[in-house]
C-alpha cells in the first residue's frame, strides 16, 4: 500500500471542501472532449407506438409520471420495441440528440469488449491478473493477488481498495491498483469499485494492441454504426473504463439491442443481416447473476458489469450510471428503455426502475399491446391517443404558452376527426406495414415538428392551426429586469491599510470592510460557473469568482440577456433566454461544454428584486443555478449591494453521501483508517453545504 497516495487523497478532499480557498489539483485537467454535432444521422427505424405493439396512451402516461416526480429530474428517454424506436422525448431544456456523460453505464460496454476478446480466444475470464501484467508485478504482488482473475474484476470481487478519489492524485493507476490494500476476500466479497473496470480497460489494451477506443471503434461501435463518442483517459493514456464515456441515447439503445439479441447485431432493410459480434456464451453469463449485491444496491444482483434483476423481481438487465444514466433491457417483451437524468442517486434507489418495469417488463404491463389487443392504427381512438402522446412530449420539454396552445388545439382536433375512408385506410395500412414513416425526420425527436404529420392528412389543412402557428409575439424582457441591466456585480476588493509614512494613501473603504464582515457562508475563492462535480471529474478547478453582469441583446427579434461571468483566469460569455433557454458553448480549462441558459426575474419575501439564472450543461447530468438578490437603494452601510447564491444539481445530498462513502473506504486503510473514523458525518455534510451552496456579498458598479 502506498501511504503517500492515501495522504494525497485526504489532502485533495480537504482542498475540495475548503470554501475559503480555490482547489489545487494534483493532476492536469482531463483531455478535452470534442464539440459533438447536434444533428446526428438517425439509423434505427422509427414508427408510431401502436405499430410496434406499444400503447400511445400508456407512453403518454409514462412520460407524465416521470415528469411529475421531482426526485427523478429526468433529462431524456428513448423507448424501443422489436428494434424500432417508438418514443424519443426530452425534458426541460435537454436534447435527446446530444451525447451524454454515461458515468458507470459504460462499465457494461467495457464488459462487451472483454466478451469480444473471449470470443476471439485470446482471453479467458479465468486468466490471472498477475499473468496479464507480468512486467508490473513483484514477488509480493504475486503472493497477494495470485488468485485474482478477470472474472473477479467483472463481478466486482477483487477486494482492491484503490478507488476513484485516489486515482485523482496519482498518474500510474495500474501500479496503484496492483499495490493497493485488499478488503474482504478475493473472489467472494462484492465491493463495487470503478477501478476494477479500469483494469479491464487496461487488459483490452494489452490483449488487442490498441486503445480501448480504437478497439471499440473497430470491433463494436463500428459494426453498430456508432461514430460520435469520446472516452476520457487516465494520465497514462488508458481509457478510464468505469466512467468517462460520452454517448448518444440512440447509440446506447443499439448496445442494449445487441445484448437483448445475445450478442448478434441485426440490421433491417432490403437485405436484413445478422452479424455475430460478441460470444453468445459470454453474453449469457454476463446477464446472469454471478454475485448477490447488498440490499442498498436496489432490486439488482450483478453479472459481468451488468446489473441483473433479483429473483422474484421483474426480469430485466441494466447498464447503470450514477445520477440516472440507464439502459433497461426487458427480454420478456423485447423492449429497451434508455434514459438520462440529473438526480441524486448513486445506484438504483429511485422510483424510476419500478415505474419503468410497471409499463414495459411483462406482456401484461401497461404499455404492452398483445396481438389480440392491437387496435386499428387509423381509428379515431388511436389518432387521439397518439396526438395526446405528442402533446405529452411537448408538455415535458421547454415550451412557450403559444406552442402549448397550438399543440392542445391540434390534439383536440384529432379527438373529433372522422374515421378514415376505406381508400385512405388501405393506403395507411400499406405505409404502416412497411415499418417506416413517410417522412421519418418528423419523428418525436423533432419536437417543433411533432404535429406536421397528422394521421389524417386533412387535419394538416386546418385554418385554425395554421393561423395560430403564424401568430407569434416577439419576446421582451420584463420590467423587473431593469435593475440588473448594464450593471457589474463584483467581489469587493479590500483596500490595503494605509502606510504611516504615506499620508496620501487612501484609507480602507468602510463599505468594503463591512461587506467582507457580512460574507456569511463562503468567500469567492471556490466559486465558479462549472458545477463542482464536473470540476472534480475533469480536474478543472476554478480559481474563484470575480464578477457577474447582464446586458440586453436582440436575437431574431427576441430580447435576451448577454451574461458575462468572470473568474480569476476565465471569462464566460453566453446568452440566456427569457421564455426558453438559449444554447452556447463555454470552455473550462480548455474543455468545451454545450450549455443551455435561461433567466427569470422575481422578488423574494422581502420584496428584493431577484434574478434567477439556470445553466444546464447538456452533455452531463449537471446544472448550475445562480440567484442574485438586490438590496434596496439606499441601504445600510454594513449591507452589500447584492447577494450572490449559487447551487448545483445534483447537489448537496449526493456529494455528502459520496464523500461519506469515500471516507468509509479510506477508513479501511491501515494507519490512516482510525483518523478517518473519527470524522463526524454531520460535519462532512456541513462542509459540503458550505461549498455547494455558497453566499457572498457583492458591490455594484455601473458599466461604462
Amino acid at each position: 500500500m502506498n501511504l503517500n497516495a492515501v495522504n494525497r487523497s485526504v489532502t485533495l478532499l480537504s482542498r475540495l471542501f475548503d470554501p475559503d480557498k480555490s482547489t489545487q489539483a494534483f493532476l492536469q485537467p482531463t483531455k478535452g472532449k470534442p464539440v459533438f454535432s447536434e444533428n446526428p444521422k438517425q439509423e434505427l427505424p422509427r414508427c408510431k407506438p401502436e405499430s410496434a405493439g406499444i400503447s400511445s396512451a400508456a407512453l403518454a402516461a409514462f412520460l407524465r409520471q416521470l415528469h411529475s416526480n421531482p426526485q427523478l429530474r429526468m433529462h431524456a428517454v428513448t423507448v424501443l420495441r422489436h428494434g424500432t424506436i417508438v418514443c424519443e422525448a426530452a425534458f426541460g431544456a435537454q436534447d435527446v440528440r446530444i451525447p451524454k456523460y454515461t458515468f458507470s453505464a459504460c462499465k457494461s460496454i467495457v464488459s462487451l469488449c472483454i466478451g469480444i476478446l473471449v470470443g476471439d480466444g485470446v482471453l479467458s475470464v479465468e486468466d490471472k491478473i498477475v499473468d496479464l501484467f507480468p512486467d508490473r508485478v513483484t514477488a509480493m504482488t504475486k503472493m497477494r493477488l495470485g488468485s485474482l482473475c478477470v472474472r473477479d474484476l467483472l463481478t466486482m470481487r477483487s477486494g482492491i481498495v484503490f478507488n476513484e478519489i485516489e486515482c485523482h492524485t496519482n498518474e500510474d493507476w495500474v501500479k496503484c491498483f496492483l499495490g493497493s490494500a485488499i478488503s474482504g476476500e478475493i473472489g467472494t466479497t462484492f465491493s463495487y469499485n470503478s477501478l476494477n473496470t479500469y483494469l479491464l480497460s487496461a487488459i483490452v489494451c494489452r490483449k488487442s494492441g490498441m486503445t480501448l477506443s480504437q478497439f471499440a471503434e473497430k470491433r463494436l461501435f463500428g459494426v453498430l454504426g456508432i461514430t460520435d463518442f469520446f472516452w476520457e483517459t487516465c494520465p497514462a493514456g488508458i481509457e478510464k473504463g468505469g466512467w468517462g464515456l460520452y454517448l448518444r441515447q440512440e447509440d446506447m439503445a443499439k448496445l442494449g439491442l445487441l445484448v437483448l439479441h445475445g450478442g448478434v447485431w441485426k440490421t433491417d432493410g432490403p437485405n436484413p443481416t445478422e452479424i455475430p459480434v460478441i460470444d453468445a456464451a459470454y453474453i449469457k453469463d454476463a446477464v446472469t447473476a454471478q454475485v448477490e449485491a447488498p440490499a442498498e444496491y436496489g432490486d439488482y444482483d450483478y453479472g459481468y458489469q451488468i446489473w441483473v434483476g433479483r429473483k422474484g423481481k421483474p426480469h430485466m438487465w441494466l447498464f447503470n450510471g450514477m445520477l440516472g444514466q440507464n439502459v433497461l433491457i426487458f427480454p420478456d417483451t423485447d423492449v429497451v428503455v434508455v434514459s438520462n437524468a440529473g438526480n441524486d442517486e448513486l445506484f438504483q434507489q429511485s422510483p424510476y426502475y419500478a415505474i419503468t418495469a410497471e409499463f414495459f417488463s411483462t406482456p401484461t404491463s401497461h404499455a404492452i399491446l398483445t396481438e389480440n389487443s392491437i387496435p386499428d392504427i387509423q381509428s379515431v381512438k388511436v389518432q387521439k391517443a397518439y396526438q395526446d402522446f405528442c402533446l405529452a412530449c411537448l408538455q415535458i420539454c421547454e415550451h412557450t404558452e403559444e406552442e402549448l396552445h397550438v399543440a392542445e388545439t391540434k390534439a383536440k382536433i384529432a379527438s373529433s376527426a372522422p374515421a378514415p375512408t376505406p381508400t385512405a385506410k388501405a393506403a395507411a395500412d400499406k405505409q404502416e406495414s412497411s415499418g417506416k414513416e413517410a417522412e421519418p425526420k418528423a419523428f418525436l425527436s423533432q419536437i417543433t415538428s411533432l404535429f406536421h404529420h397528422h394521421p389524417n392528412p386533412e387535419m394538416q389543412k386546418s385554418d385554425t392551426a395554421e393561423k395560430m402557428q403564424e401568430v407569434r409575439q416577439p419576446v421582451r424582457l420584463p420590467d423587473t429586469a431593469a435593475p440588473f441591466l448594464d450593471q457589474t456585480f463584483c467581489v469587493p476588493t479590500p483596500t490595503p491599510p494605509s502606510s504611516p509614512n504615506a499620508a496620501d494613501t487612501a484609507a480602507p473603504s468602510p463599505s468594503d470592510a463591512a461587506i467582507f464582515k457580512e460574507i456569511s457562508n463562503s468567500s469567492a475563492a471556490s466559486i465558479g460557473l462549472l458545477p463542482l462535480i464536473l470540476q472534480a471529474i475533469q480536474n478543472a478547478y476554478t480559481k474563484g469568482f470575480v464578477s457577474l453582469s447582464f446586458t440586453k441583446i436582440v436575437s431574431d427579434g427576441d430580447e435576451q440577456l448577454l451574461v458575462t461571468y468572470r473568474e480569476q483566469e476565465d471569462t464566460h460569455v453566453f446568452s440566456a433566454g427569457i421564455t426558453k433557454s438559449v444554447r452556447s458553448t463555454c470552455s473550462f480549462c480548455g474543455i468545451p461544454f454545450r450549455i443551455a441558459a435561461a433567466c427569470r426575474f422575481t422578488t423574494d419575501e422581502d420584496e428584493r428584486p431577484v434574478c434567477i439564472l439556470r445553466v444546464d450543461f447538456l452533455e452531463t447530468p449537471c446544472s448550475r443555478v445562480i440567484k442574485l438578490f438586490l438590496n434596496p437603494v439606499p441601504h445600510a452601510p454594513d449591507t452589500p449591494d447584492a447577494v450572490l447564491r449559487q447551487e448545483e444539481t445534483p447537489g448537496t445530498n449526493l456529494i455528502a453521501q459520496a464523500l461519506i462513502n469515500q471516507k468509509d473506504q479510506l477508513s479501511e486503510q491501515p494507519v490512516i483508517g482510525g483518523a478517518m473514523e473519527m470524522i463526524d458525518n454531520a460535519y462532512l455534510s456541513y462542509k459540503v453545504k458550505r461549498t455547494l451552496a455558497p453566499e457572498i456579498g457583492l458591490i455594484r458598479k455601473n458599466q461604462t
